[in-house]
């Protein structure tokens, strides 16, 4: 996590990089899924202010080069939930927010990203409001 002045962080899970695809494709039966096994796939791209870095990072290296027919942007998740059920492309989400089952599957993405999901807060001597909740969490 970046560090930020005056702020703490706290993680409350960690999760992975998965790509979604169809249940019907290839890929849905694979173990892992590489860079290179999307080379041929159209790539759902999800808005990337809205994504962990890590995952607009590796959606940066599959639209670098990759012709315009082979790429569908989405406004959202659900709408790209809705695309890979369709069979239109694939896309990489953190596995949380990765259905699997039905016409979904969620396969692992090759390189092992760790993704950190928690909460910034700016340390506040007293504040028993703060205390509270990070003690729920």
């Amino acid at each position: 996590m970046p560090a930020k002045t005056g702020f703490c962080y706290k993680e409350l899970e960690q999760d992975r990089v998965v790509c979604l695809v169809p249940s019907s494709s290839a890929l849905a039966g694979k173990e892992i899924v590489t860079m290179e096994e999307l080379e041929q796939e159209t790539i759902l791209a999800c808005n990337p202010l809205n994504a962990p870095a890590a995952i607009a990072s590796l959606q940066s290296q599959l639209l670098n080069g990759r012709p315009a027919e082979k790429v569908v942007y989405c406004e959202s998740v659900e709408v790209a939930h809705c695309l890979v059920s369709a069979g239109i492309g694939v896309v990489l989400l953190p596995s949380i927010l990765s259905p699997n089952g039905g016409d979904l599957a969620a396969v692992p993405f090759a390189g092992g990203t760790q993704l950190s999901f928690g909460v910034f807060y700016k340390r506040k001597k007293g504040n028993r409001v703060l205390e509270r909740l990070l003690k729920a969490i």
